[in-house]
């Protein structure tokens, strides 16, 4: 698959990303008490001593990740929609073929026409996200034409971004 495939294949399995990042948080909530806290010796220089775990290090470095895994999930659930939304516009016949070829893969081809639609639609939801969650702006997709002339032009603003 080419690789704007893939970004549209990435979008059609975000409800896959959705599930793992709730089953990342959840491992979260649970990882304090899957931890052993009780006191071990430690070598250090010339002396031995006993070291307990600290506390609230582990709670800061878990509170840390469960925010870093919520933004994450936050963004991706609003691109999950946003794309849900996208699909509602078009035919049902148009829907099953895509989800025939991009999710499951057992379509063979699929029209260009909805490729770059699909491609547009994801462009305009990566950027909303980007304005919306403070992230990089997308780059926009490089689309050739037939015309050799508007090839070599699309070439050259995309070389001298």
């Amino acid at each position: 698959m080419e690789e704007s495939h893939l970004e549209i294949q990435r979008y059609f399995r975000l409800d896959n990303k959705i599930k793992r990042l709730y089953a990342r948080m959840s491992d979260l909530e649970h990882s304090l008490y899957n931890r052993t806290l009780a006191t071990r010796i430690v070598y250090s220089g010339l002396d031995i001593h006993v070291e307990a775990p600290r506390i609230d290090m582990l709670l800061d470095d878990i509170e840390g990740a469960k925010e870093y895994v919520s933004h994450a999930l936050e963004i991706t659930i609003f691109k999950h929609k946003a794309f849900k939304q996208c699909l509602q516009s078009f035919s049902k016949a148009d829907y099953w073929l895509m989800i025939q070829y991009f999710k499951y893969e057992h379509t063979t081809s699929i029209s260009k026409d909805i490729i770059e639609q699909l491609q547009d639609e994801i462009y305009e939801i990566e950027t909303a996200a980007a304005y919306r969650y403070g992230l990089e702006f997308p780059k926009e997709p490089l689309k050739l034409t037939d015309n050799m002339d508007d090839k070599l032009e699309r070439l050259m603003m995309f070389l001298d971004d």
